[in-house]
């Protein structure tokens, strides 16, 4: 599996964020460097007995900007992967965050659990409280993990007439998962998706996610937002109960 970023960002090498400068702190804005993010998160996820697979990294507005996917290999799932989204910035437009996504292998396309695990503003004591938060934020993405799981085999197993997929493509629009010039795509994904696995199985409630992910790409910031919306939306159609799963 190859992750990709599907966006309008600049692609870089996890070495080259070092490159990039860190604007000096203020009294109470204390930016973290980007690189020293990750390390933090990396040295978290391997603390607990997890392993690293593929990763990717891009920066937006001239490095300000940061955002990361990390594989977390696991043999036993064929045609999907857990990924762990990172978030940060140097110009005070996001929190440091960290996120539980999964991807889908056949086509790369990303959906994560819900929004961001984790949110740290960088105000004063943030470089002394990141590493503790970060730590319980992998904690807590272990046991999302099965909800993760659970949530895609439930989708697996309910099939959606033409007419409730529809009203669900119109309920997407709604919510603002897509924007109204993707609403094409979404249909043409589901009447005719282009990956044959999705075509063998069946009008599934997992065939419209991916039709609507597949839809959704090239706006990777606002995917976890975009990503907590439609699970909402299919939750409900499938009758899928996540505090139940979670207990």
């Amino acid at each position: 599996m190859n992750l990709l970023l599907h966006c309008g960002s600049r692609r870089v090498e996890r070495e080259q964020l070092e490159s990039f400068p860190t604007p000096a702190s203020t009294r109470t804005w204390q930016p973290v460097p980007h690189h020293v993010f990750l390390k933090q998160v990396e040295s978290a996820i391997t603390s607990h007995g997890l392993a690293l697979g593929n990763q990717a990294h891009a920066l937006w507005r001239d490095g300000k900007r940061y955002f990361g996917l990390m594989e977390i290999t696991d043999l036993r799932r064929r045609d999907y992967g857990l990924v762990i989204g990172l978030r940060n910035s140097h110009d005070k437009a996001l929190a440091a965050g960290v996120s539980l996504g999964s991807c889908v292998t056949v086509c790369d396309n990303l959906l994560f659990t819900g929004d961001v695990v984790i949110a740290r503003k960088h105000t004063r004591f943030v470089t002394r409280d990141l590493p503790e938060l970060i730590d319980g934020a992998i904690v807590h993405l272990m046991q999302l993990r099965k909800l993760q799981d659970e949530r895609i085999q439930t989708y697996k197993a309910h099939f959606l007439s033409d007419r409730i997929a529809h009203d669900l493509a119109v309920c997407a629009l709604d919510e603002k998962v897509i924007p109204v010039t993707r609403m094409p795509l979404l249909l043409e994904e589901w009447r005719r998706p282009r990956h044959r696995e999705f075509r063998l199985g069946g009008r599934t409630v997992w065939r419209f996610c991916n039709a609507v992910s597949e839809a959704a790409k090239g706006n990777l910031p606002a995917l976890p937002q975009r990503s907590a919306a439609l699970h909402q939306l299919l939750d409900a159609e499938c009758k899928f109960d996540q505090q139940h799963t979670l207990n």
